[in-house]
């Protein structure tokens, strides 16, 4: 790909690779590398990748380049709701350790390529709640309530429903290797297929 920056680097920089989530573009712009390999943290950090994904005209190609360990699940969700309203052609490469939200982000994308010796772990979110009893039982109950939901969704057909168990439930992590996910991510895809030859019957 014929890479150009996708704005001037600022004078406090001395590459795109500075910034926390680095983005290359063809010249022509229909082409787009997103580089997630640092934890989410703050939303912002994402509003560039999320615009580029939702301007995105159709032919357009969009990759993701996924390594590294989760973090802040709301800014995982902006990404995906970003993917999701995209009518750009979107992959994702896996390489390294990819865990927890990062997972969920893999996902949602529909191509996934997975690069040897990756390591993809599931688990239960972790948080820190503050307030008062009734105010964080009325937190947890509801974060409980939606977690199970999401997690039910995004690894419907990749994780099994005693995984899921056990993670939303047993606090138990989920480890698989590069040909587990490949495995699971064939399974996924059938699942998907079936679901939406179901659904136009």
């Amino acid at each position: 790909m014929d890479t150009m920056h996708i704005k001037e680097i600022p004078t406090n920089k001395t590459s795109i690779w500075d910034d926390y989530v680095p983005i290359l573009r063809s010249a022509d712009g229909r082409e787009t590398t997103i580089y997630l390999t640092e934890v989410f943290e703050s939303i912002a950090d994402y509003s560039e990748a999320v615009y580029i994904l939702e301007t995105a005209r159709p032919g357009d190609k969009i990759k993701f380049i996924i390594a590294n360990g989760g973090g802040n699940t709301a800014a995982a969700y902006y990404l995906i709701d970003g993917i999701n309203n995209s009518k750009a052609k979107i992959s994702c490469h896996c390489t390294g350790f990819v865990a927890s939200a990062a997972t969920v982000v893999a996902m949602a994308c529909p191509t996934l390529t997975i690069a040897d010796n990756t390591n993809f772990m599931c688990h239960n979110y972790a948080h820190n709640a503050g307030g008062s009893g009734a105010q964080i039982k009325e937190y947890v109950d509801f974060i409980d309530r939606e977690f199970i939901r999401a997690t039910k969704e995004e690894y419907s057909g990749f994780l099994t429903d005693e995984e899921i168990v056990l993670i939303t439930k047993h606090d138990k992590e989920v480890w698989l290797n590069s040909e587990d996910v490949r495995e699971r991510w064939a399974n996924r895809q059938a699942y998907i297929k079936a679901l939406k030859t179901k659904k136009d019957v």
